[in-house]
């Protein structure tokens, strides 16, 4: 009787062994599902965030994608290729260097660097104008703008571009020269909202903070 005590006395606790065993282990997988959930909601919650904030980066790439376009569209860059050079004749009255007499310089003259030097564009556009002036421009180049501007580029050595072409902000259209009526070499360059002059200054400020 004792030992069929025993063996059942082990039977009961090997049972009651393989019970908790079995409790234990639906514990853990508890716990582990538990856990699952919580990781599973957590992924969800960011994948709702990444989500809900795929449209506003969207937007924000659309905008600065715009002001770039827009940057690109306007003539704010300096005309002479690496920022060279320096303004020696700026925008309004100014004594002629022939004549000596009052007038409206109707743009600004770039020069302080060595013939040859190259020419770009300001801004996107379409070379409406690549030709020679003898009495005036002497080689120039005139680039059609979006938004009612242009801008002109005169007294080149030689040209780099022809009408009807499409340059982008940076392009080399030509390169310095003493064409046409200049006392040295130099560059004239206008700015033009439709038929009227304006000062270049605004508009290099745009880019670089100040004129040079």
């Amino acid at each position: 009787l004792k030992t069929s005590l025993k063996i059942n006395s082990n039977g009961i606790d090997l049972n009651k062994n393989k019970l908790d065993g079995d409790l234990s282990d639906f514990i853990d997988l508890q716990i582990l599902e538990a856990n699952s959930i919580k990781e599973l909601s957590d992924l969800k919650n960011i994948k709702s965030k990444i989500e809900s904030s795929i449209p506003p980066l969207k937007s924000i790439v659309k905008v600065l994608h715009a002001q770039d376009k827009l940057l690109n569209d306007i003539p704010s860059l300096w005309p002479l290729a690496g920022g060279a050079g320096i303004i020696t004749l700026h925008f309004g009255p100014a004594i002629e260097p022939f004549t000596r007499q009052w007038y409206i310089h109707k743009g600004i003259d770039l020069g302080g660097v060595r013939i040859g030097t190259p020419i770009v564009a300001t801004a996107d556009g379409e070379v409406v104008r690549a030709s020679y002036q003898s009495a005036g421009y002497g080689n120039f180049v005139q680039i059609k703008h979006k938004y009612g501007l242009a801008t002109l580029y005169a007294h080149m050595s030689r040209l780099n571009t022809s009408k009807g072409s499409y340059v982008k902000k940076g392009q080399i259209i030509g390169f310095m020269g003493q064409t046409g009526y200049a006392t040295g070499p130099h560059v004239h360059y206008e700015v033009r909202v439709g038929s009227q002059v304006i000062n270049p200054d605004m508009y290099l400020n745009l880019a670089t903070g100040a004129s040079k």
